[in-house]
């Protein structure tokens, strides 16, 4: 899941990369939450008009804790979601003290100040 998400987010303007990460994940037979949401987005991503689907504010809603996919989806999201899931992400970033790993820190840039 952390290699998807690393990869979509660092091929994030790329909209051939992300379509073939799209397409991987949609080969799948099975996909795992974490994944079904990454998929959303990358839908969101390539279709900008479309909006984002609701699942994918849920999925951040309810977090009881981030973990660094959780965080790359956050961040390929961050331009759609609304002021109310930023401010649920922040919290949720805002709980690491002392060491954070590097794209938690990028979010926390991004979501906390």
């Amino acid at each position: 899941m952390n290699e998807l998400c690393e990869k979509a987010y660092q091929f994030q303007n790329d909209h051939i990369v992300l379509k073939q990460i799209l397409d991987e994940i949609c080969s799948r037979d099975f996909l795992i939450r974490q994944e079904e949401i990454l998929k959303l987005i990358l839908q969101t991503l390539l279709n900008s008009n479309r909006g984002l689907p609701s699942e994918v504010e849920n999925y951040f809603d309810n977090l009881d804790g981030i973990w660094s996919f959780d965080t790359y989806l956050a961040l390929l999201a961050e331009p759609f979601l609304t002021q109310r899931i930023h401010l649920r992400i922040a919290k949720e970033l805002a709980q690491y003290q002392g060491y954070r790993p590097k794209i938690i820190n990028t979010a926390y840039h991004v979501f906390v100040h």
